[in-house]
């Protein structure tokens, strides 16, 4: 496709034809049938109609997003998710609704679990405690729930490894886990970075930093590559407010956005912490902080512009996150390489990955 009006045809021809089909067997049960509804065959005419009117108006920028991505797969994957928020999974199917999917699925309901000593409970149930989960050479002992293990240890979210290009914590690299939430994905990094390597968990939820200990103590020789930051990232710094409570209520998807004021929560930003020296340098950011990733990025310019840390960032919190994250990474003229990786079904967990050549030479607009 040359050009936005190009761009938009596609999609409208697409959205046309995809609305006149209907799909079977598309329907993750496990992730919005958690309270016992059958949400299967609902269709929100409101949130697709919302969401054809973005693409109308923002079409554009869209486009150009497109543009800077930097191979067909990340392409496809691209105009497959515009597709499917315009149409919902009654009448698309993504390429990840495939059998390499389901059997990972299936390999997770078939692990040893027993319930966990943490009694919170939140939108998926208790949490259940597993032991002797493999991940890159090590064995772990983690409390959280079924889909952490999917998608953490088994799908391997925040790792891409693609026609020989690789994005993902390697030994010896400093890594920022934002939005730590139960402390699987650090511990998924921490055995990646090897004893060299440190792992910077940062999460801003009293109740998950209370999780995180645990997952840390239960893994002892993990625990001196895990430094844990109670704070959120974005692009200010608030660091003397304290962690906020849930009355005991596990909250993944909460949002800083949803606070009513921003000045009570403790926030602070990448930049800050490595001008302090609080954060020696940085080789791998991942975000999933649910619509705080451009705060953060922007909080992180110098840092990014200093070592040019490879990236996975999630884009699907917020509709615009689709193009003004790789439109601002693309203007910071790092050279960064971008590509996208989808990890459900539906369409959550869609992670923008970056990698930049490490020539200082390279011209910066930082």
């Amino acid at each position: 496709m040359n050009h936005p009006g190009e761009f938009l045809d596609h999609l409208l021809t697409q959205f046309l034809v995809k609305v006149h089909e209907r799909t079977e067997n598309n329907y993750d049960a496990m992730r919005f049938s958690y309270d016992g509804v059958d949400r299967s065959s609902q269709y929100n005419v409101t949130e697709h109609k919302n969401y054809l009117r973005f693409l109308m108006n923002h079409h554009e920028a869209l486009y150009r997003a497109y543009c800077l991505l930097e191979d067909e797969p990340s392409r496809k994957t691209f105009l497959d998710l515009i597709l499917f928020r315009l149409v919902g999974h009654l009448h698309m199917k993504l390429d990840t609704n495939n059998a390499a999917h389901w059997d990972l699925r299936d390999r997770a309901r078939r692990m040893d679990c027993v319930p966990s000593t943490i009694t919170y409970t939140g939108l998926f149930g208790p949490l259940r405690h597993y032991e002797n989960v493999s991940f890159d050479g090590e064995m772990l002992n983690v409390d959280c729930w079924q889909g952490s293990i999917v998608w953490s240890f088994l799908i391997r979210q925040y790792y891409l490894e693609r026609n020989g290009t690789a994005v993902r914590p390697e030994p010896g690299d400093y890594v920022i886990d934002a939005g730590a939430c139960f402390g699987d994905t650090s511990l998924a990094f921490a055995c990646s970075v090897g004893p060299q390597g440190r792992v910077f968990a940062f999460e801003v939820l009293g109740t998950h930093l209370d999780i995180i200990r645990h997952n840390v103590a239960q893994n002892p020789a993990l625990a001196d590559r895990i430094v844990l930051v109670p704070y959120g990232l974005a692009d200010r710094c608030n660091p003397s407010a304290q962690p906020i409570q849930t009355n005991g209520v596990l909250a993944p998807g909460f949002s800083l956005q949803s606070m009513p004021d921003e000045a009570s929560i403790p926030v602070t930003t990448i930049d800050r912490l490595v001008e302090s020296g609080d954060i020696e340098r940085v080789d791998f950011i991942k975000m999933d902080i649910e619509g705080y990733e451009l705060k953060a990025l922007r909080g992180a310019t110098r840092t990014l512009c200093r070592f040019r840390p490879k990236l996975a960032i999630s884009v699907y919190h917020r509709a615009a996150d689709l193009y003004e994250i790789p439109t601002f990474l693309s203007r910071l003229g790092l050279g960064y390489k971008l590509f996208i990786e989808h990890y459900t079904i539906h369409a959550e967990e869609t992670i923008l990955y970056a990698i930049a050549p490490k020539d200082s030479s390279m011209s910066s607009d930082c």
